[in-house]
């Protein structure tokens, strides 16, 4: 765990053996999917707020042939999500709204 500068920062509490829980080093293809299917209410404010996680996975080879990279920057999932479950209201609303329209247009006949 380093801080913004680049320094070892020795106050890292590990949690599910990721700094302060903020991550799933565990996960195939990184922390993105395993915290898309929290509810960000779950993360800790220095989650949400803070953590970016990068990962270097290669094969343990004398000859390196590949480098895997997984970089996530929580913040930004964050402010993704709720700018998707915003238009994602928007876009239902919306739908209500022309759907009340529509009923309102036609008039059953008795």
């Amino acid at each position: 765990m380093f801080d913004e500068s680049g320094q070892l920062s020795p106050s890292a509490t590990i949690i599910n053996g990721t700094p302060f829980g903020c991550g799933n080093k565990g996960s195939g293809s990184g922390f993105y999917e395993s915290l898309m299917s929290k509810d960000a209410g779950s993360l800790s404010t220095f989650c949400s707020s803070s953590y970016v996680g990068v990962v270097a996975t290669m094969p343990n080879t004398q000859i390196v042939d590949s480098l895997v990279m997984d970089i996530t920057e929580l913040p930004l999932v964050v402010r993704s999500a709720k700018a998707s479950d915003a238009w994602q209201k928007a876009e239902f609303d919306k739908a209500r709204q022309q759907e009340i329209q529509r009923s309102n247009q036609v008039k059953p006949q008795l």
